[in-house]
């Protein structure tokens, strides 16, 4: 039996899951950038 909507779920997973962190750590870079730039 084939669930697409199984199927969507897991990509979306899978996609935050990759997404989430570098969206993080490119916020903690940037704001470490600027605090060392405006020193």
């Amino acid at each position: 039996t084939y669930q697409p909507f199984k199927v969507f779920a897991l990509v979306a997973l899978g996609y935050f899951i990759l997404c989430y962190p570098l969206s993080r750590y490119s916020r903690y870079l940037e704001t470490k950038f600027n605090a060392s730039y405006h020193h």
